[in-house]
């Protein structure tokens, strides 16, 4: 490649030392000029994995939380408007199957509609209680009690949790991920055992304080009441108690699709 550019060089009537010596002279400028351009790049590197490499701090993962659990309560809403949208047409189908006397087929529905308001009322008040973890989450970034404000929101994400887990697991699963970052908070704050707080364990195996469990049931019993305010409730000739169903139908058409224990034991008998 040097001759190459000899070649040149002679042409611009150069001699050969001089042109060596420019040849050299062009080759330690290039080269000062690619480190000085190496160096640069190895500081912006440094420092982009300073910052990468920074930990965030507790007001990050409290917004980062609160991101999570915002993000999950538009999914939540979604999904209630899915199982309204749903409910209606198989109330719909009930009552035209009711009219045309085919009773067999409007207690299917009716039972798939029970069904679908059980999971609604769950995840209806699973939507109350993520939203007053997220109030709690937007007051905690103004008040400097930290650990405590902090506290509640563990009980309602882990119930919340373990609710939604059969139903929608990744709901679950992105209330997992909220956990772990309140946890870390919690443990960079200080430990469990300092504050003080009393902590129960509830028939699911999850820890719920007193004040988390308060904000629960006061979700529930709203979601109870949106329930009904929402669905319209089934015709009364088709609340039949369970011996007459069981009676009439061989088989417990409820969406689960278990026989009952009754029926069991009438079939042993027999």
């Amino acid at each position: 490649m040097h001759e190459k550019i000899k070649t040149r060089l002679k042409r611009d009537c150069l001699s050969d030392n001089d042109a060596g010596r420019y040849i050299q002279e062009a080759w330690f400028t290039f080269n000062r000029q690619k480190y000085r351009k190496g160096n640069k790049r190895s500081i912006f590197n440094r420092l982009t994995n300073r910052f990468n490499d920074s930990k965030p701090t507790e007001k990050e993962k409290i917004v980062r939380a609160s991101y999570l659990l915002s993000a999950t309560l538009a999914k939540l809403k979604n999904i209630n408007l899915g199982i309204k949208r749903r409910d209606h047409k198989l109330f719909e189908k009930c009552i035209k199957a009711n009219l045309k006397k085919n009773r067999m087929k409007a207690i299917v529905y009716a039972n798939e509609c029970v069904e679908l308001r059980r999971i609604a009322q769950i995840v209806l008040s699973s939507e109350l209680s993520i939203e007053q973890a997220i109030l709690r989450l937007d007051t905690i970034s103004e008040i400097s009690d930290l650990i405590v404000a902090v506290d509640p929101i563990l009980g309602i994400v882990q119930e919340t949790k373990g609710r939604l887990a059969n139903f929608i697991p990744s709901v679950a699963e992105k209330l997992g991920e909220v956990n772990t970052v309140l946890g870390s908070t919690m443990t960079a704050m200080s430990s469990f055992h300092s504050l003080g707080v009393k902590m129960k364990i509830d028939s699911v195996g999850i820890k719920v304080n007193s004040e988390a469990e308060k904000i629960l049931k006061e979700a529930n019993d709203a979601a109870e009441e949106r329930i009904r305010d929402r669905f319209p409730e089934m015709p009364l000739e088709l609340k039949i108690s369970k011996k007459k169903s069981e009676r009439k139908m061989p088989v417990d058409l409820m969406a689960s699709g278990w026989k009952s224990n009754s029926f069991k034991q009438k079939i042993n008998s027999k």
